[in-house]
């Protein structure tokens, strides 16, 4: 589990580094497709399909359980956890009071929406449309199960403004994005205490925006500088950012007054060229390979001194199991009538 901590949080740096060199010469849809890597790097696949989630998971309630008489066998394989029991207890605790948060952040939303929205009739729109007074941003976002699209009451006057917002947000709904903001809210509640995570889910937030973006203006075959003014006329600046965003799984419009800059700048800029997107996603996936993304962590070539520890680890879980199945807790009480 030590090393899935330590390969996402390379991963993710890897990712910021590559974001920061490449966003300008690739497209939008690409930078937020790679943040795919970054999320499979993040699953425990170690842990789920190894024989290592056997062992953290059981060991991990050990040492509460440990003297209950039909769970004390449980004690004989504490030692092989490397990460200590109350560590994980607290980072159980604290996955759970982030989830809890998450819920509350996004219930409040949703009340907010159902008790303020007002329906809108479209024959174009085939989802669910409404406008809602006070809402900081148009976004889409699931309310009693039925995903919609909310706008700001501001914008309907406006065709232009109407016309544009709306495909952007019904861009979020073909994109499937609400499903990737749960994920994000996912690996923010398992990896709460890694900073990394929080910044790469910004981040991966503001790309999902210029992703959308860049189809909502091939969508409507417009030049994207127009859909940058579009963009800004449509944003209130005053009531861009909350602290609650992070946590929150709606599609806002933006998520601060830098990433609206960045944004209408890079509508701004060139196209980027093929050849120097084909090389860009190449080394990408090059550096995650040399990170380890495709590799097994147990198969790293180690000095003589690290073979001798890792034999010595496995023959002592190979023996332990082995006095398990011969049933040696049998004979337990009598060797140690007072253990």
């Amino acid at each position: 589990m030590t090393m899935i901590l330590l390969e996402s949080s390379l991963m993710i740096v890897f990712m910021l580094a590559f974001r920061m060199l490449c966003r300008n010469v690739l497209s939008p849809r690409i930078v937020y497709a790679l943040w795919l890597f970054t999320a499979f790097r993040m699953l425990p696949v170690e842990c789920l399909f190894g024989r290592d989630i056997h062992m953290l998971s059981l060991n991990a309630f050990s040492r509460l359980f440990g003297k209950i008489p039909f769970l004390r066998d449980v004690w004989f394989e504490f030692s092989m956890v490397r990460i200590p029991w109350y560590l994980l207890v607290i980072w159980g605790l604290g996955s759970v009071a982030v989830f809890l948060y998450q819920h509350f952040i996004n219930f409040r939303f949703e009340r907010f929406l159902y008790e303020n929205r007002v329906q809108i009739e479209d024959e174009n729109v085939p989802f669910p449309l409404y406008y809602v007074p006070e809402i900081r941003s148009s976004c889409v976002f699931k309310v009693k199960g039925k995903i919609g699209i909310y706008l700001m009451p501001e914008i309907l006057d406006q065709p232009d403004i109407y016309r544009t917002i709306l495909q952007h947000e019904m861009c979020h709904i073909r994109a499937k994005d609400l499903f990737w903001a749960k994920l994000r809210m996912i690996f923010i509640a398992i990896y709460w205490f890694n900073p990394l995570v929080y910044i790469a889910a910004i981040l991966s937030k503001e790309d999902c925006e210029m992703a959308c973006d860049d189809r909502a203006a091939a969508a409507l075959q417009m030049k994207k500088t127009e859909y940058g003014k579009i963009l800004l006329d449509a944003v209130n600046v005053d009531k861009i950012r909350t602290k609650e965003d992070v946590f929150c799984t709606a599609t806002m419009m933006v998520s601060s007054k830098n990433a609206l800059r960045v944004r209408v700048k890079r509508l701004a800029g060139k196209e980027p060229r093929k050849a120097v997107s084909v090389f860009a996603c190449s080394a990408f996936v090059s550096g995650c390979i040399l990170l380890g993304f495709l590799s097994n962590t147990n198969t790293i070539a180690r000095t003589p001194e690290q073979t001798i520890r890792q034999y010595v680890y496995y023959s002592n879980t190979d023996c332990q199991a082995g006095m398990m199945e011969l049933s040696l807790y049998k004979k337990w009480d009598y060797l140690f009538p007072n253990a």
